[in-house]
């Protein structure tokens, strides 16, 4: 995923703050979106040249960071009709976005905890292992009194019980 971060100042207004992430949007508008993102690049790059520019170049690089102006300024005229016309595209986007991402999460809490079950266990079979003595089973008292398997206990409760408060629906 890509976040794309753009504050464009304006003449007479407040500065215009774009902060999306690329891949919850419709191909369309992901595409106007990284025109637009080009376009302030290259016009920063133009006004950057005109700033060091001076004697004859100084035209060149001002009509260039002219055009460079007016094809940026083209390219968010471009982005906002794009986007506004592609409102329920964006809103169908960004659910099946948050569904693949809620869907991992939930994924991931739970090999999280199969994880912790596993370390648990491993804990478990550490404290069950005595010197010179056959080893039966990875539960032994020692190991069920010690603090580890308390705390991975512990964690493990914290994580069940949070599983069921991510949410599932964007109501």
């Amino acid at each position: 995923m890509s976040k794309i971060e753009l504050s464009i100042l304006r003449k007479m207004s407040t500065p215009l703050t774009i902060n999306l992430e690329d891949q919850h949007l419709p191909a369309p508008v992901r595409q106007s979106l990284h025109d637009l993102v080009g376009k302030r690049a290259g016009l920063a790059e133009a006004e950057q040249a005109l700033a060091s520019a001076k004697g004859a170049a100084w035209a060149e690089a001002n009509e260039r960071a002219g055009t460079a102006r007016t094809e940026a300024e083209q390219a968010l005229v471009d982005y906002a009709g794009v986007s506004a016309a592609s409102s329920s595209a964006i809103r169908d986007s960004a659910a099946a976005a948050f569904e693949e991402a809620v869907g991992v999460a939930h994924a991931r809490l739970r090999e999280a905890l199969d994880a912790l079950a596993d370390a648990d266990r491993a804990a478990l079979l550490w404290h069950a292992t005595r010197p010179g003595k056959p080893v039966f089973r990875y539960e032994s008292t020692t190991g069920l009194e010690s603090r580890v398997h308390k705390q991975f206990g512990v964690v493990r409760s914290a994580l069940r019980d949070v599983l069921p408060d991510v949410p599932d629906s964007l109501d």
